[in-house]
């Protein structure tokens, strides 16, 4: 008897869930459409909706809130700057051995066959690098004369081992704080941050006799510690590791889309008013989507209103 209650109460409940269920309503008032920087709206809310979201029409910065990109956001890559920190290892006395190194041309198959194919561009010339064990901050530089429209780019960090008899102890150098960044219209935002830079110990491309069950050079989600040879009897190798990015693509840069602000939730009092400030001049659409749901439809209703912000 009891899981014929339980099926009485679920066919009571989903019958009144379809009386019940309203389509959304949704008027929305302002006492003007111009207002100065600073000023705080009052928007004046008539719905019966269960829910309510708001978009600002904000697109600058951290702040995103367009309804027209409320499925996602690509914009166009034009200031694209990169930086990263160094510091060297307290032993040894080696000198110049990191370069910086870009390519539009490599085929993105981590080999040395590969690597030799592609041309590399020296970029080491504009950063500043760590000669001590200080964390150095490399500076920040642009990329843009070194992208071509259509095809990615990769960076490169070349690591060089000289023959110690001749050139004394190789130094550990330690490479942190990677950043790729776009800077325009939109504010400033991070392209590539170095836990999605694809630097790893898979795609290393070593050139010359390493000794590999020594696991020299070390990666973490933080840091890559290129180290050379120590074993006894291949410390005279000359060696190259080039640490190579994943694929950056420098036309556009996806930025998901725009989120909302909640004004009600299911079951939440209902909002009849609500108050934004805009602090930029310019010409925004404020946008509001009222929607009621259960299980088995939907219904949803926009309202916009054009607001001109001066100064």
């Amino acid at each position: 008897m009891k899981w014929i209650s339980a099926l009485l109460i679920l066919v009571i409940i989903s019958s009144c869930s379809k009386v019940d269920f309203k389509t959304a309503e949704l008027e929305v008032y302002v006492d003007d459409t111009a207002y100065k920087v600073g000023d705080p709206i009052f928007f004046n809310i008539k719905s019966n909706a269960d829910n309510i979201v708001f978009y600002s029409g904000v697109a600058y910065g951290d702040t995103l809130n367009e309804y027209k990109s409320r499925d996602g956001r690509e914009i166009p890559i034009e200031n694209l700057k990169m930086s990263f920190s160094t510091k060297l290892g307290t032993a040894g006395t080696q000198v110049d051995q990191l370069r910086i190194l870009v390519s539009t041309d490599f085929n993105g198959i981590y080999s040395e066959e590969n690597v030799d194919l592609a041309q590399w561009i020296d970029i080491t010339s504009e950063f500043t690098l760590s000669t001590s064990t200080a964390v150095v901050n490399s500076g920040e530089h642009r990329l843009n004369q070194y992208t071509e429209p259509g095809k990615p780019l990769y960076v490169c960090f070349k690591y060089i081992a000289r023959p110690r008899t001749t050139y004394k102890t190789a130094r550990d150098v330690t490479i942190s704080e990677f950043l790729i960044t776009n800077e325009g219209g939109y504010g400033k935002h991070d392209v590539v941050t170095f836990t999605r830079s694809g630097f790893a110990a898979a795609t290393a491309v070593r050139k010359g006799n390493f000794t590999p069950t020594e696991g020299r050079t070390v990666f973490s989600n933080t840091s890559i510690q290129l180290r050379a040879n120590n074993a006894a009897g291949t410390t005279d190798e000359y060696t190259e590791t080039w640490v190579i990015s994943k694929p950056i693509n420098t036309d556009f840069l996806n930025l998901g889309p725009d989120a909302s602000i909640p004004l009600k939730g299911y079951k939440e009092l209902k909002q009849e008013a609500f108050y934004y400030t805009y602090y930029r001049p310019g010409a925004y659409t404020a946008t509001f989507v009222a929607f009621n749901m259960n299980k088995d439809e939907i219904s949803s209703v926009v309202k916009e209103i054009d607001i001109k912000v001066g100064r």
